[in-house]
């Protein structure tokens, strides 16, 4: 994944899926909040991905970003036990 790549979606208002409207920001909100593991997970709940496709790619960026950023369980015990959210 390249820097602009990184870059890229951190705007949450610009669109990332042009068939269905969907901005970068519903999409973070749908694997944030809603617990989309997946571009399947993603398209189930908001229709991203579910036109043309061609932001299927663009989706595992954000999945990858989100990942990264969300440690799974043991993270964020860890976090917890220092003190820090």
């Amino acid at each position: 994944m390249s820097a602009s790549d990184v870059e890229q979606w951190r705007d949450p208002a610009k669109t990332l899926c042009h068939c269905h409207n969907v901005s970068a920001g519903r999409v973070r909100e749908t694997i944030a909040d809603g617990g989309a593991r997946s571009s399947d997970d993603v398209a189930r709940a908001c229709k991203a991905g579910t036109g043309c496709k061609s932001c299927l790619p663009d989706i595992e960026t954000i999945l990858e970003q989100e990942r990264a950023a969300r440690p799974g369980f043991w993270g964020r015990l860890f976090r917890f036990m220092r003190g820090s959210r």
